[in-house]
């Protein structure tokens, strides 16, 4: 059964499912010294309980804009935020480390530190020059955000390519999708605007590349940060929810409620 079905009609066993998301989680604060070692499980315990409870107001909010394993990763790490908070165990410069717990929050401290490295990303983006555009595609799809035709019509910019349509709904057809279906859709676009018979191995490696140097430059040298693959989707989530907001916001003048 899939994850959005497990919320709706079987809570308890979604939650069950995602026992090593919370765990995994909860490392992280340990490993950086937010959460004692000896009080993790105990910790455990609590976010489990917490998350029970959010369950109506998640059915209620989810929107599809991410991916439910996405949502739910940063609903549990708000529930971890709230509780150390609570207790007074927040530790200082979190917004100096944010990589290791970035979440998806309300508060302003937390929206500024967000806001700093999606601007840090927008910069190395820049970096790449005419493969910019080419390189922002392809993540969107990679980490399965919706795209739109005018996301492809935008990469192509004059470059003809057939059944662009059929394209979007494959790609979004969510985690029915495997990476090599991803691969194949991306490198009939990306042939069709580069004119080139390149295979879907050499994208998947191309991107790959592309998203460990970009790591590499977030983290920095000396080290400033400690992104990876994990981390990164969020930041690039996060990337692509703001700006499609500030679009939504300067063409509709809507307010969203993120």
């Amino acid at each position: 059964m899939k994850d959005i079905d497990l919320l709706y009609e079987n809570p308890n066993k979604l939650i069950e499912k995602y026992q090593d998301t919370i765990v995994y989680i909860i490392n992280k604060f340990v490993q950086t010294g937010y959460i004692r070692y000896a009080y993790k499980d105990d910790f455990k315990q609590d976010v489990i309980e917490q998350l029970l409870l959010k369950i109506p107001k998640i059915k209620q909010s989810y929107n599809n804009k991410y991916q439910l394993s996405t949502y739910l990763s940063a609903i549990i790490r708000n529930i971890c935020l709230e509780k150390l908070r609570k207790n007074q165990v927040l530790l200082q410069n979190l917004e100096g480390d944010i990589n290791s717990v970035l979440v998806i929050h309300n508060s302003s401290i937390y929206d500024l530190a967000i806001e700093d490295e999606i601007t840090r990303l927008e910069t190395i983006f820049l970096l790449f020059n005419k493969q910019k555009e080419k390189l922002k595609l392809c993540l969107k799809v990679f980490f399965r955000m919706p795209v739109s035709e005018n996301d492809i019509y935008h990469y192509l910019e004059g470059a003809q390519l057939s059944d662009t349509k059929i394209y979007v709904d494959f790609l979004n057809n969510g985690e029915a999708l495997t990476n090599r279906d991803i691969f194949t859709i991306l490198t009939k676009i990306i042939n069709a605007k580069e004119n080139k018979n390149n295979s879907a191995d050499a994208t998947r490696k191309w991107l790959n590349a592309k998203i460990d140097e970009i790591i590499f430059i977030m983290n920095g040298t000396p080290k400033r940060a400690n992104y990876d693959k994990e981390t990164f989707q969020i930041l690039i989530e996060n990337y692509f929810y703001k700006k499609e907001e500030k679009i939504s916001i300067q063409s509709a003048k809507v307010n969203i409620d993120i």
